[in-house]
């Protein structure tokens, strides 16, 4: 089956079917030391709503609609798993220069 991800059009007349709060959107990841000396990074992206749906889009198509988890990527695990290293290199590639091709900070 091939993943048909939404257009932008379609994900902004989906939008307006549903009660909007204003809100800061964030997304956020945590990750820790492999030795677990309490070692913690965590890191956030912050855009307006037009930029997350014009990356959704891009996001989506890329992915095939499976959520993306950079450890999972890189190890090779669930999602992921039996992927040649090659493909994962290159997806998490595509990704992180779709975030950086954006406005979103």
């Amino acid at each position: 089956m091939i993943y048909k991800a939404p257009t932008i059009e379609e994900i902004r007349e989906d939008r307006k079917k549903r009660w909007v709060i204003a809100m800061l959107i964030v997304f956020g990841d945590e990750s820790h030391d492999e030795k677990e000396q309490r070692v913690f990074a965590v890191a956030g992206l912050v855009g307006t709503q037009e930029e997350w749906d014009a990356l959704a889009v891009s996001w989506n198509q890329r992915t095939g609609g499976i959520p993306f988890h950079a450890a999972d990527c890189e190890s090779g695990h669930r999602n992921y798993k039996g992927w040649p290293k090659e493909d994962r290199d290159s997806l998490y590639a595509d990704l992180v220069n779709m975030l950086v091709n954006t406005k979103i900070m």
